[in-house]
């Protein structure tokens, strides 16, 4: 996540429509963070891979530990894709309304 600050990170998720955003945690090529969207609390992880940049979505009441490495074996949420950071966020917007709405 070099490409932003995590300031910038969590600006650019409340310009997009979240309501709250909190880091829980910041590993060499993973942060976790708490994210609300329309009333509904999320835990996203964002992963910087070999290849491309990369997102996992998950209602926060899904999940026991949320770990880098873990979150990415939980079978509930989704993921999100993108080369460019600023799209990879607004995919995980999407996403995340998606599932606060019961969408699949």
């Amino acid at each position: 996540m070099s490409m932003m600050s995590l300031s910038e990170i969590r600006d650019s998720l409340l310009k997009l429509g979240a309501s709250r955003v909190t880091m829980l945690s910041r590993g060499t090529d993973c942060v976790i963070l708490l994210m609300e969207v329309e009333g509904r609390s999320f835990i996203v992880a964002l992963y910087n891979g070999y290849v491309t940049l990369y997102a996992k979505i998950v209602p926060q009441e899904h999940v026991i530990n949320p770990d880098c490495s873990l979150l990415m074996y939980e079978p509930r949420g989704l993921y999100a894709f993108s080369n460019d950071l600023n799209e990879l966020l607004l995919n995980v917007i999407s996403k995340a309304r998606r599932l606060a709405r019961g969408d699949r």
